[in-house]
C-alpha cells in the first residue's frame, strides 16, 4: 500500500514540474483555472457568466489546467486561483477537454444570445 501511494505521488509530482512550467510562463492575463473535483460548480448560464466576470477582470485568456488519473498535486492547485468541476461525478482525465469545450462553447452561444441553450 505504501509502495502505491508513494508512485501515485511521485507521478503527480512529476507531472506537477511540467504544469508548473507552463504555468509560471502564463501572463498576467490569463486566468488559470485548475479542473479539480472539489472547484466550484456552475450550471450553464451560472458559468457563462462568471468567463464574463473573469474577462471584465481583464483577463484576456484562460490557461485551463486538467491533470492526469491521479489529478493534479497540490502545488499546482495552490498556483490555481481558480477551481472548477465539472460535477460531483468523477470523470475520466481525457474526456474532461472535451466536456470543457462544449461547456465554453455553449457559455459563448449563451452570451451572444443565441439559442443553442435550452434553459
Amino acid at each position: 500500500m505504501f509502495y502505491i501511494r508513494y508512485r501515485v505521488n511521485e507521478v503527480k509530482k512529476k507531472q506537477g514540474d511540467v504544469i508548473l512550467a507552463y504555468i509560471e510562463k502564463m501572463g498576467s492575463g490569463t486566468a488559470i483555472i485548475a479542473m479539480d473535483e472539489r472547484g466550484k460548480t456552475y450550471d450553464s448560464p451560472e458559468f457563462s457568466h462568471h468567463l464574463n466576470t473573469l474577462s471584465v477582470q481583464g483577463f484576456s485568456s484562460l490557461c485551463f489546467v486538467v491533470g492526469g488519473a491521479f489529478g493534479l498535486s497540490n502545488e499546482v492547485l495552490s498556483k490555481c486561483p481558480y477551481k472548477l468541476s465539472l460535477g460531483k461525478m468523477v470523470w475520466p482525465h481525457r474526456l474532461i477537454p472535451l466536456m470543457l469545450m462544449e461547456q465554453l462553447y455553449r457559455a459563448q452561444q449563451i452570451n451572444a444570445g443565441h439559442p443553442y441553450h435550452k434553459a
